[in-house]
């Protein structure tokens, strides 16, 4: 326990704290900031640069809106955020922060920056893993892509050893962490703000026609998507329509580009989240259109919850993390092939009764986010190693 003192939270974050999308990682600094004792929530995330000189530039700081304090780093070539000795600069200005009459928490929801857990500031140390982040590592070099994966899988091996706690986002990744000879490691499966999508009540975003809509939430990343299976499905079915809203990610691949051609396949880059639940009532079907890849083992999806949130069916494949929550006229979890996806979402279409809504919508309710994030507060700052 704190004993009353002032609290300082850092995060260590994959990317910037401004996304359309909100993540696990989100959630849980903004709980934390909210918290009585909180004194600052610090936000560390890595920037890539070409530029061999980024080694010895200072890091960015800004103070973000939210009143949350940011540190970017150049890192050049993505080397930086694993070589200890390169994050001295980042270590100094932590050191700045440091107050005899605080208590620090050291939270890792991405592995980074590894050397920081041997400053002497730390009361705990957190990993929250939400990604197998090693399969997630990809360049055009093979040579590159599988330097960087080892030295992942280094790093997060050093994190994963001297965390406190340890958390995981799916049965996969909780194993995975097991792996690595952790034993008080806790499942907090991802969750979903219930509140905001019963408070969009009936405010919805005109969209044009009066057929079955498909849709999908989310990061259109590559390496998670089945883009070839969304292609033949809409072939198939021109009488549906899928609407696909999120970013895409570094260079897109040719079946990306094929499937918005399709007539009736709508794209929306840039939503705010806020807008998400006004977008959702126009779904009929949730979809969870993944690849079946070793990334995909550990994936348990934001979406899932808030499909449920508004009143969804979810369809979904590839996701082996959340076979366990399929159940009827609620979720359906298919191989991925183009038939069986097609008709679990025409079972999907058909079944429709507000009591099946009414059973999606308490299930999404035991899933709420404040329930899941106060959890993993209670059990950080009451855990004492052995």
């Amino acid at each position: 326990m704190n004993n009353g003192k002032k609290i300082v939270h850092v995060f260590v974050a994959p990317s910037s704290w401004n996304s359309d999308l909100i993540y696990r990682r989100h959630r849980l600094a903004v709980f934390l900031h909210k918290q009585k004792n909180t004194e600052q929530v610090i936000w560390i995330a890595p920037k890539v640069s070409s530029h061999p000189k980024s080694i010895l530039s200072m890091p960015e700081i800004n103070q973000l809106e939210n009143g949350m304090l940011e540190i970017i780093v150049s890192d050049y070539k993505s080397l930086m955020r694993h070589i200890g000795f390169l994050q001295k600069k980042l270590k100094e200005i932590l050191h700045r922060t440091e107050m005899s009459n605080h208590t620090f928490y050291l939270w890792y929801t991405y592995p980074a920056f590894s050397s920081l857990m041997n400053m002497n500031i730390w009361d705990k140390v957190v990993y929250d893993c939400s990604d197998l982040w090693k399969e997630s590592e990809k360049t055009g070099n093979a040579v590159l892509t599988k330097v960087k994966q080892q030295l992942i899988v280094r790093t997060e091996k050093k994190i994963v050893r001297a965390a406190n706690q340890c958390f995981a986002s799916s049965k996969h990744l909780y194993n995975h962490i097991v792996s690595h000879g952790k034993k008080n490691v806790e499942l907090v499966e991802n969750g979903v703000d219930y509140d905001s999508f019963q408070e969009a009540g009936d405010d919805k975003k005109e969209f044009p026609g009066n057929r079955p809509l498909l849709g999908f939430v989310g990061g259109l990343k590559p390496w998670k998507i089945d883009f070839s299976l969304l292609i033949e499905v809409a072939k198939k079915k021109r009488e549906w329509d899928i609407m696909l809203i999120g970013e895409t990610y570094g260079d897109m691949p040719s079946n990306y580009r094929e499937l918005i051609e399709q007539p009736n396949v709508y794209r929306y880059e840039s939503v705010p989240y806020t807008e998400i639940p006004s977008y959702l009532k126009n779904f009929d079907i949730g979809l969870l259109p993944y690849l079946d890849n070793d990334y995909n083992k550990g994936v348990f999806p934001l979406k899932f919850y808030e499909y449920l949130a508004s009143g969804l069916p979810v369809v979904g494949c590839g996701l082996r993390s959340t076979e366990h929550c399929v159940a009827d006229d609620v979720y359906e979890h298919v191989e991925n092939e183009v038939q069986d996806f097609i008709d679990a979402c025409k079972r999907a279409i058909d079944c429709e009764s507000p009591f099946k809504q009414e059973k999606r919508l308490e299930t999404a309710k035991e899933a709420d986010w404040n329930t899941k994030l106060e959890y993993m507060w209670k059990q950080t700052k009451t855990f004492h190693p052995k």
